[in-house]
């Protein structure tokens, strides 16, 4: 057989698969959308609103069914073809393996750089686009709001850094209450985050604190702060118009490839605040994220 009809043989029968496995392996991966759209649903948000939160969830789940089903569609092409000894008849007419292979080793690479393309640039836009829509609403996760590594000044009257979150639990918390004319620093070890949606309040629960609080009439002077341990202090943030009046501000996974590698180099750009630990921490978390 001339190489060309086995490669358009070979190729048609990998598409077929590969076209038949993303089907499958996005269903699968579509279910955790669903069970979010039926969460959307129930706290009544418009069914147009939730088809644009599902339409955008679908780059970051290509991302990951685009390798799988390619994977998958090489293992049983290519096993079928051997089971069945077709293989051993291409190579006994004299074609090489490299000559079976090519069609789709040629499509592969194309799907390859489609994915890198949908990874690295469409996925990040569509998941800001998606938590963009979720703000406007007012349906984002309220435990998001505080993202680690950084320093976080949307809530009026203070400045909160987590150092690192695990879900609802946090370690090495700093906040700074600047409301009042006093100036009161909080540090504590670990806390725990509530969220209350329905009054809009995000409790922070603290604990294994230390307390540095000013003199009102002497907020500067060093002499006159008092120092204050406690095991347990609350801090209670009001995000009922912050969701929907602050910019919204991209976290990793917002990330193109290009500004995830813009933040690998200058880590310390948006908080020129941080400790040498923290940046090395925070461009390890870049590194991993572009990876």
């Amino acid at each position: 057989m001339p190489v060309d009809i086995i490669s358009r043989y070979v190729s048609k029968d990998y598409l077929v698969t590969f076209a038949t496995s993303l089907l499958v392996f996005t269903f699968v991966l579509c279910i955790g959308a669903v069970v979010k759209a039926i969460d959307l649903l129930a706290r009544g948000v418009s069914g147009m609103v939730i088809l644009k939160v599902f339409l955008s969830a679908v780059p970051y789940l290509l991302s990951f069914s685009i390798p799988i089903s390619a994977l998958t569609s090489a293992l049983l092409v290519f096993t079928r073809r051997s089971l069945e000894g077709e293989i051993s008849a291409m190579k006994a007419c004299g074609l090489s393996i490299w000559q079976i292979a090519a069609a789709p080793l040629m499509l592969s690479i194309a799907l390859s750089l489609g994915a890198l393309f949908i990874s690295g640039w469409v996925a990040p836009h569509s998941h800001f686009a998606k938590r963009k829509i979720l703000q406007q609403v007012g349906v984002e996760e309220p435990a998001a709001l505080l993202e680690e590594g950084r320093f976080v000044k949307d809530f009026p009257g203070f400045i909160i850094y987590v150092g690192h979150k695990e879900g609802r639990k946090i370690t090495d918390i700093i906040v700074y209450e600047i409301g009042g004319k006093s100036r009161r620093n909080v540090r504590a070890r670990r806390g725990v985050l509530r969220p209350d949606p329905t009054n809009r309040i995000l409790y922070v629960d603290l604990y294994d604190v230390r307390i540095e609080q000013s003199e009102a009439r002497h907020p500067l002077d060093l002499d006159r702060t008092r120092y204050i341990t406690a095991e347990y202090y609350p801090v209670r943030l009001d995000f009922s118009a912050l969701q929907k009046t602050s910019e919204l501000r991209k976290k990793r996974a917002d990330m193109t490839l290009a500004e995830l590698i813009d933040a690998i180099r200058s880590p310390a750009v948006p908080d020129p605040d941080l400790r040498p630990r923290d940046i090395l921490r925070r461009r390890v978390d870049f590194l991993i994220e572009a990876n």
